[in-house]
């Protein structure tokens, strides 16, 4: 599956229990519709992202770039300090291609970056 989406903060490198490293980042995925008196409402869906192949495209991934990521997707739920059940979307990223990158002093990519 792929989807596309904007970055809402820098990503962060954890470490998980078998000592593995995981980068984890967010994106905002923006979508509009017309209702019925032909109002636009726009809905934004957010997706918590996993990327356990290379570590180092970390430092790529800041808040406000633009990604194509290709992986597959999970749904979990968590239980809000209400005790209301709240859904939680996971995608699990096999390859990251950048649309936009936040823009850097030292470089500007013309290109996407597959990774």
């Amino acid at each position: 599956m792929e989807i596309i989406g904007r970055l809402t903060a820098d990503a962060v490198v954890k470490t998980a229990k078998n000592n593995k490293k995981v980068v984890e980042f967010c994106i905002a995925i923006n979508n509009y519709y017309k209702n019925l008196k032909g109002e636009r409402k726009n809905v934004t869906t957010y997706v918590n992202c996993s990327y356990w192949l290379n570590t180092s495209i970390a430092e790529l991934l800041g808040k406000g770039s633009i990604v194509s990521l290709y992986g597959s997707l999970s749904m979990k739920a968590y239980t809000d300090p209400q005790g209301k059940p709240q859904p939680v979307l996971y995608f699990h990223v096999n390859n990251i291609t950048f649309i936009t990158q936040r823009k850097k002093v030292e470089t500007l990519q013309e290109e996407p970056t597959v990774f």
